[in-house]
Protein backbone atom coordinates (compact mmCIF):
# COMPACT_ATOMS: atom_id res chain seq x y z
CA UNK A 1 0.00 0.00 0.00
CA UNK A 2 1.25 3.07 -0.82
CA UNK A 3 1.59 6.48 1.18
CA UNK A 4 4.78 7.61 1.36
CA UNK A 5 5.74 10.70 -0.91
CA UNK A 6 9.71 9.91 -0.90
CA UNK A 7 9.56 7.79 -4.16
CA UNK A 8 6.71 9.70 -5.77
CA UNK A 9 8.65 11.42 -8.79
CA UNK A 10 10.63 7.36 -9.55
CA UNK A 11 6.58 6.32 -9.50
CA UNK A 12 6.35 8.55 -12.63
CA UNK A 13 8.74 5.72 -14.70
CA UNK A 14 5.62 3.37 -14.17
CA UNK A 15 3.86 5.68 -16.83
CA UNK A 16 6.31 5.13 -19.37
CA UNK A 17 6.06 1.33 -19.47
CA UNK A 18 3.69 0.12 -22.26
CA UNK A 19 0.72 -2.23 -20.68
CA UNK A 20 1.81 -5.96 -21.86
CA UNK A 21 -0.94 -7.44 -24.32
CA UNK A 22 -3.30 -9.70 -23.14
CA UNK A 23 -3.39 -13.19 -25.22
CA UNK A 24 -6.75 -14.86 -26.22
CA UNK A 25 -8.02 -17.16 -23.73
CA UNK A 26 -7.38 -20.83 -24.22
CA UNK A 27 -10.36 -22.21 -26.16
CA UNK A 28 -12.39 -24.38 -24.31
CA UNK A 29 -10.11 -23.64 -20.84
CA UNK A 30 -12.41 -24.54 -17.74
CA UNK A 31 -12.66 -22.18 -14.90
CA UNK A 32 -13.58 -23.12 -11.07
CA UNK A 33 -14.47 -20.07 -9.11
CA UNK A 34 -14.15 -20.11 -5.40
CA UNK A 35 -15.72 -17.50 -2.97
CA UNK A 36 -15.64 -17.54 0.41
CA UNK A 37 -18.19 -15.47 2.75
CA UNK A 38 -18.76 -14.66 6.04
CA UNK A 39 -22.11 -12.23 7.00
CA UNK A 40 -22.04 -11.25 3.23
CA UNK A 41 -25.83 -11.11 2.95
CA UNK A 42 -25.69 -7.12 1.05
CA UNK A 43 -23.12 -8.38 -1.18
CA UNK A 44 -23.21 -11.81 -1.62
CA UNK A 45 -25.93 -11.67 -4.77
CA UNK A 46 -24.01 -8.64 -6.65
CA UNK A 47 -21.05 -10.89 -6.12
CA UNK A 48 -22.29 -14.36 -8.07
CA UNK A 49 -24.47 -12.20 -10.27
CA UNK A 50 -21.03 -10.68 -11.69
CA UNK A 51 -19.04 -13.81 -11.53
CA UNK A 52 -22.61 -15.70 -13.46
CA UNK A 53 -21.67 -13.10 -16.09
CA UNK A 54 -18.28 -13.63 -17.10
CA UNK A 55 -17.39 -13.94 -20.91
CA UNK A 56 -15.96 -17.17 -20.57
CA UNK A 57 -18.76 -18.46 -17.89
CA UNK A 58 -17.11 -20.41 -14.63
CA UNK A 59 -17.25 -24.47 -14.83
CA UNK A 60 -18.13 -24.53 -10.92
CA UNK A 61 -19.43 -22.04 -8.55
CA UNK A 62 -18.32 -22.95 -5.13
CA UNK A 63 -19.74 -20.70 -1.96
CA UNK A 64 -18.09 -21.32 1.11
CA UNK A 65 -20.01 -19.91 4.14
CA UNK A 66 -17.70 -19.92 7.27
CA UNK A 67 -20.41 -19.64 9.40
CA UNK A 68 -22.25 -16.64 8.60
CA UNK A 69 -24.50 -15.54 11.60
CA UNK A 70 -27.25 -13.52 9.02
CA UNK A 71 -29.18 -14.15 6.13
CA UNK A 72 -26.17 -15.29 3.93
CA UNK A 73 -27.52 -18.83 4.26
CA UNK A 74 -31.09 -18.00 3.26
CA UNK A 75 -29.46 -16.25 0.07
CA UNK A 76 -27.47 -18.61 -1.34
CA UNK A 77 -30.31 -21.18 -0.91
CA UNK A 78 -32.18 -18.92 -3.13
CA UNK A 79 -29.10 -18.38 -5.69
CA UNK A 80 -28.64 -22.31 -6.06
CA UNK A 81 -32.08 -22.35 -7.48
CA UNK A 82 -31.28 -19.69 -10.06
CA UNK A 83 -27.58 -21.12 -10.62
CA UNK A 84 -26.94 -24.18 -11.57
CA UNK A 85 -23.29 -24.73 -11.64
CA UNK A 86 -23.11 -23.30 -7.96
CA UNK A 87 -22.56 -25.19 -4.86
CA UNK A 88 -22.72 -24.26 -1.36
CA UNK A 89 -20.41 -25.77 1.18
CA UNK A 90 -21.50 -24.47 4.62
CA UNK A 91 -18.70 -24.38 7.55
CA UNK A 92 -20.50 -24.89 10.87
CA UNK A 93 -17.54 -22.99 12.58
CA UNK A 94 -15.99 -20.16 11.61
CA UNK A 95 -12.73 -21.51 10.14
CA UNK A 96 -10.89 -17.51 8.60
CA UNK A 97 -10.36 -17.44 4.84
CA UNK A 98 -7.97 -19.69 4.44
CA UNK A 99 -9.69 -22.33 5.86
CA UNK A 100 -12.75 -21.68 3.84
CA UNK A 101 -10.68 -21.70 0.44
CA UNK A 102 -9.07 -24.99 1.36
CA UNK A 103 -12.49 -26.13 2.23
CA UNK A 104 -13.29 -25.58 -1.39
CA UNK A 105 -10.44 -26.44 -3.10
CA UNK A 106 -10.71 -30.14 -2.51
CA UNK A 107 -13.74 -30.05 -4.56
CA UNK A 108 -12.15 -27.82 -7.60
CA UNK A 109 -12.39 -29.64 -10.86
CA UNK A 110 -11.18 -27.43 -13.60
CA UNK A 111 -7.38 -26.38 -14.62
CA UNK A 112 -7.76 -22.91 -13.46
CA UNK A 113 -9.08 -22.04 -10.00
CA UNK A 114 -10.72 -18.06 -9.35
CA UNK A 115 -10.76 -16.61 -5.76
CA UNK A 116 -13.33 -14.19 -5.15
CA UNK A 117 -13.81 -12.01 -2.26
CA UNK A 118 -17.72 -11.96 -1.29
CA UNK A 119 -17.65 -8.20 -1.87
CA UNK A 120 -15.81 -8.11 -5.01
CA UNK A 121 -17.52 -7.22 -8.18
CA UNK A 122 -16.09 -8.51 -11.57
CA UNK A 123 -15.69 -6.46 -15.09
CA UNK A 124 -17.09 -9.09 -17.31
CA UNK A 125 -14.15 -9.82 -19.22
CA UNK A 126 -11.72 -10.32 -15.87
CA UNK A 127 -11.47 -14.09 -15.83
CA UNK A 128 -10.63 -13.99 -19.91
CA UNK A 129 -8.35 -11.60 -19.30
CA UNK A 130 -6.37 -13.20 -16.63
CA UNK A 131 -6.45 -16.17 -18.16
CA UNK A 132 -4.40 -14.43 -21.01
CA UNK A 133 -1.85 -13.62 -18.83
CA UNK A 134 -0.72 -17.39 -18.31
CA UNK A 135 1.76 -17.64 -20.97
CA UNK A 136 4.26 -20.23 -19.98
CA UNK A 137 4.13 -22.96 -17.08
CA UNK A 138 6.00 -20.35 -15.09
CA UNK A 139 3.28 -18.49 -13.92
CA UNK A 140 0.94 -19.90 -11.67
CA UNK A 141 -1.17 -16.65 -11.02
CA UNK A 142 -2.84 -13.86 -12.61
CA UNK A 143 -4.56 -10.41 -11.36
CA UNK A 144 -5.87 -7.46 -12.29
CA UNK A 145 -6.13 -4.30 -11.27
CA UNK A 146 -8.58 -3.06 -8.17
CA UNK A 147 -10.86 -0.26 -7.79
CA UNK A 148 -13.03 0.86 -5.43
CA UNK A 149 -17.26 -0.13 -6.32
CA UNK A 150 -19.41 3.06 -6.50
CA UNK A 151 -19.21 4.04 -3.00
CA UNK A 152 -18.56 7.63 -2.60
CA UNK A 153 -17.16 7.35 0.94
CA UNK A 154 -14.25 9.12 2.36
CA UNK A 155 -12.60 6.26 2.80
CA UNK A 156 -13.92 4.85 -0.95
CA UNK A 157 -12.67 8.31 -2.42
CA UNK A 158 -9.15 8.06 -0.65
CA UNK A 159 -8.87 4.83 -1.94
CA UNK A 160 -9.17 5.50 -5.31
CA UNK A 161 -6.40 7.87 -5.59
CA UNK A 162 -4.25 5.10 -3.92
CA UNK A 163 -5.65 2.13 -6.59
CA UNK A 164 -5.06 4.40 -9.38
CA UNK A 165 -1.78 5.98 -8.90
CA UNK A 166 -0.13 2.43 -6.65
CA UNK A 167 -1.50 0.06 -9.62
CA UNK A 168 -0.45 2.22 -12.51
CA UNK A 169 3.12 3.19 -12.00
CA UNK A 170 4.35 1.14 -8.52
CA UNK A 171 2.60 -2.39 -10.31
CA UNK A 172 3.74 -1.40 -13.30
CA UNK A 173 7.85 -1.35 -12.21
CA UNK A 174 7.10 -3.96 -10.12
CA UNK A 175 5.80 -6.19 -13.03
CA UNK A 176 8.91 -5.20 -15.21
CA UNK A 177 10.76 -6.33 -12.38
CA UNK A 178 9.11 -9.76 -12.27
CA UNK A 179 8.39 -9.81 -8.77
CA UNK A 180 5.06 -9.42 -7.30
CA UNK A 181 4.44 -8.15 -3.46
CA UNK A 182 1.42 -9.65 -3.54
CA UNK A 183 -1.74 -11.29 -5.56
CA UNK A 184 -4.96 -9.77 -3.97
CA UNK A 185 -6.76 -12.18 -2.35
CA UNK A 186 -9.71 -10.79 -3.67
CA UNK A 187 -9.60 -11.32 -7.25
CA UNK A 188 -6.34 -13.45 -7.78
CA UNK A 189 -6.85 -16.58 -10.72
CA UNK A 190 -4.00 -19.91 -9.76
CA UNK A 191 -3.20 -22.85 -11.61
CA UNK A 192 -5.71 -25.74 -9.89
CA UNK A 193 -2.75 -28.39 -9.78
CA UNK A 194 -0.16 -25.67 -8.10
CA UNK A 195 -2.52 -24.28 -5.47
CA UNK A 196 -3.99 -28.02 -4.96
CA UNK A 197 -0.65 -28.87 -4.15
CA UNK A 198 0.93 -26.03 -1.74
CA UNK A 199 -2.42 -25.21 -0.43
CA UNK A 200 -3.63 -22.23 1.42
CA UNK A 201 -1.36 -20.73 4.09
CA UNK A 202 -3.12 -20.95 7.57
CA UNK A 203 -0.41 -20.02 9.74
CA UNK A 204 0.14 -16.51 8.72
CA UNK A 205 -3.02 -13.58 8.35
CA UNK A 206 -2.32 -12.18 5.35
CA UNK A 207 -2.34 -15.75 3.08
CA UNK A 208 -2.29 -14.09 -0.12
CA UNK A 209 0.75 -12.80 0.38
CA UNK A 210 2.28 -15.53 2.38
CA UNK A 211 1.14 -17.35 -1.16
CA UNK A 212 2.35 -14.98 -3.54
CA UNK A 213 5.91 -15.23 -1.79
CA UNK A 214 6.12 -19.05 -1.77
CA UNK A 215 5.01 -19.38 -5.74
CA UNK A 216 7.55 -16.55 -6.81
CA UNK A 217 10.65 -18.91 -3.95
CA UNK A 218 9.95 -21.40 -5.68
CA UNK A 219 11.11 -20.11 -9.06
CA UNK A 220 7.35 -19.18 -10.67
CA UNK A 221 5.98 -15.83 -11.70
CA UNK A 222 2.70 -13.95 -10.79
CA UNK A 223 1.52 -12.11 -13.97
CA UNK A 224 -0.51 -8.75 -13.68
CA UNK A 225 -3.09 -8.46 -16.20
CA UNK A 226 -3.75 -4.41 -16.52
CA UNK A 227 -7.28 -4.46 -18.51
CA UNK A 228 -8.98 -7.34 -16.20
CA UNK A 229 -10.67 -4.81 -14.02
CA UNK A 230 -12.37 -5.93 -10.48
CA UNK A 231 -14.51 -3.37 -7.70
CA UNK A 232 -14.27 -4.12 -4.30
CA UNK A 233 -16.68 -2.85 -1.59
CA UNK A 234 -14.43 -0.68 0.93
CA UNK A 235 -15.11 0.34 4.47
CA UNK A 236 -18.03 2.24 5.28
CA UNK A 237 -16.35 4.21 9.18
CA UNK A 238 -12.54 5.15 9.09
CA UNK A 239 -13.08 2.48 12.02
CA UNK A 240 -13.71 -0.15 9.86
CA UNK A 241 -10.81 1.32 7.58
CA UNK A 242 -8.44 0.75 10.16
CA UNK A 243 -9.62 -2.91 11.35
CA UNK A 244 -9.44 -4.01 7.31
CA UNK A 245 -5.69 -2.11 6.95
CA UNK A 246 -4.46 -3.73 10.23
CA UNK A 247 -5.17 -7.28 8.66
CA UNK A 248 -3.67 -6.03 5.56
CA UNK A 249 -0.40 -4.96 7.02
CA UNK A 250 0.44 -7.88 9.38
CA UNK A 251 2.72 -8.97 7.03
CA UNK A 252 5.66 -9.31 9.27
CA UNK A 253 4.68 -13.00 10.27
CA UNK A 254 5.45 -13.72 6.54
CA UNK A 255 8.57 -12.08 6.39
CA UNK A 256 9.82 -14.61 9.13
CA UNK A 257 8.77 -16.99 7.84
CA UNK A 258 10.56 -16.84 4.45
CA UNK A 259 13.19 -14.61 5.09
CA UNK A 260 16.03 -17.49 4.49
CA UNK A 261 14.57 -17.73 1.34
CA UNK A 262 13.93 -14.87 -0.05
CA UNK A 263 14.97 -13.92 -3.71
CA UNK A 264 16.98 -10.66 -4.79
CA UNK A 265 13.61 -9.54 -6.28
CA UNK A 266 11.81 -10.04 -2.92
CA UNK A 267 14.56 -8.64 -0.81
CA UNK A 268 14.28 -5.40 -3.32
CA UNK A 269 10.49 -5.02 -3.37
CA UNK A 270 10.73 -5.61 1.04
CA UNK A 271 13.50 -2.91 1.15
CA UNK A 272 11.64 -0.47 -0.99
CA UNK A 273 8.34 -1.06 1.20
CA UNK A 274 10.17 -0.39 4.33
CA UNK A 275 12.02 2.90 2.77
CA UNK A 276 9.25 4.65 2.32
CA UNK A 277 7.50 4.02 5.05
CA UNK A 278 10.54 5.53 7.04
CA UNK A 279 10.44 8.41 3.98
CA UNK A 280 7.50 9.34 4.81
CA UNK A 281 8.47 9.86 8.53
CA UNK A 282 11.32 11.69 7.58
CA UNK A 283 8.90 13.77 4.92
CA UNK A 284 6.52 14.60 7.23
CA UNK A 285 9.34 15.80 9.90
CA UNK A 286 10.85 18.13 7.54
CA UNK A 287 7.81 19.39 6.61
CA UNK A 288 7.01 20.26 10.22
CA UNK A 289 10.42 21.61 10.89
CA UNK A 290 10.23 23.79 7.94
CA UNK A 291 6.74 25.80 9.32
CA UNK A 292 8.27 25.82 12.65
CA UNK A 293 11.61 27.35 11.80
CA UNK A 294 9.54 30.01 9.49
CA UNK A 295 10.54 28.24 5.87
CA UNK A 296 7.67 28.30 4.89
CA UNK A 297 8.35 27.85 1.01
CA UNK A 298 10.55 24.59 1.84
CA UNK A 299 7.66 23.07 3.24
CA UNK A 300 5.35 24.18 0.65
CA UNK A 301 7.62 22.92 -1.69
CA UNK A 302 7.70 19.70 -0.82
CA UNK A 303 3.78 19.15 -0.15
CA UNK A 304 2.97 20.96 -4.20
CA UNK A 305 5.75 18.29 -5.38
CA UNK A 306 4.36 15.51 -3.72
CA UNK A 307 0.54 16.58 -5.17
CA UNK A 308 1.85 17.54 -8.42
CA UNK A 309 2.52 14.32 -8.93
CA UNK A 310 0.24 11.90 -7.39
CA UNK A 311 -2.79 14.66 -8.70
CA UNK A 312 -1.07 14.16 -12.60
CA UNK A 313 -0.73 9.64 -12.30
CA UNK A 314 -4.36 9.56 -10.79
CA UNK A 315 -6.15 11.92 -13.40
CA UNK A 316 -4.27 10.67 -16.48
CA UNK A 317 -5.10 7.12 -14.89
CA UNK A 318 -8.58 7.59 -14.14
CA UNK A 319 -9.75 9.08 -17.22
CA UNK A 320 -8.33 6.14 -19.23
CA UNK A 321 -10.76 4.10 -16.93
CA UNK A 322 -13.83 6.14 -17.58
CA UNK A 323 -13.67 8.46 -14.02
CA UNK A 324 -14.37 11.80 -14.42
CA UNK A 325 -12.04 14.31 -13.69
CA UNK A 326 -14.00 15.94 -10.69
CA UNK A 327 -14.13 12.68 -9.10
CA UNK A 328 -10.27 12.12 -9.61
CA UNK A 329 -9.62 15.77 -7.68
CA UNK A 330 -12.75 15.80 -5.07
CA UNK A 331 -11.24 11.95 -3.91
CA UNK A 332 -7.27 13.66 -3.21
CA UNK A 333 -8.17 15.59 0.09
CA UNK A 334 -9.59 12.28 1.32
CA UNK A 335 -6.61 10.35 0.69
CA UNK A 336 -4.02 13.10 2.41
CA UNK A 337 -6.47 13.17 5.20
CA UNK A 338 -6.29 9.54 5.48
CA UNK A 339 -2.48 8.95 5.00
CA UNK A 340 -1.43 10.06 8.60
CA UNK A 341 -3.64 7.22 10.34
CA UNK A 342 -2.30 4.95 7.63
CA UNK A 343 0.94 5.65 7.85
CA UNK A 344 0.61 4.81 11.80
CA UNK A 345 -1.25 1.77 11.53
CA UNK A 346 1.08 0.45 9.43
CA UNK A 347 3.97 0.95 11.62
CA UNK A 348 1.76 -0.46 14.64
CA UNK A 349 1.10 -3.59 12.55
CA UNK A 350 4.44 -3.65 12.12
CA UNK A 351 5.57 -3.90 15.28
CA UNK A 352 2.60 -5.92 16.77
CA UNK A 353 1.06 -7.52 13.82
CA UNK A 354 -2.45 -9.21 13.90
CA UNK A 355 -2.23 -13.08 13.69
CA UNK A 356 -6.07 -14.58 13.82
CA UNK A 357 -9.27 -13.67 12.16
CA UNK A 358 -10.85 -12.48 8.53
Amino acid sequence: MYFGPTFAPISLLGLLFKEGAIAGAVPNTQVSVIVPVYNGEETIERCIRHIQGQSIRPFEVIVVDDGSSDMTPFMLGELVKAHPNLKIISNRENRGKAGAVTAALHHVNSPYTAIIDSDTYLDPDYIKNTLGAFHGEKIVAASGMVLPSDSDTPVSSSRLIEYLHGQSTYKQIHNKMGVTFVSPGCCSVWRTSWIKERGIPTETLVEDMDITWEAQIEGNRIAYAPEALAYTEEPETVEDYVKQISRWFSWRPVVEKHRDQLSKGLKILLSWMLAESVGYVIWLALILFYLYSGRTTAALFMVLLDLLVISFVSAYQGLKLGFSMKKVLRSIPYYYLLRIPTAAVFWRSLISPKRKGW
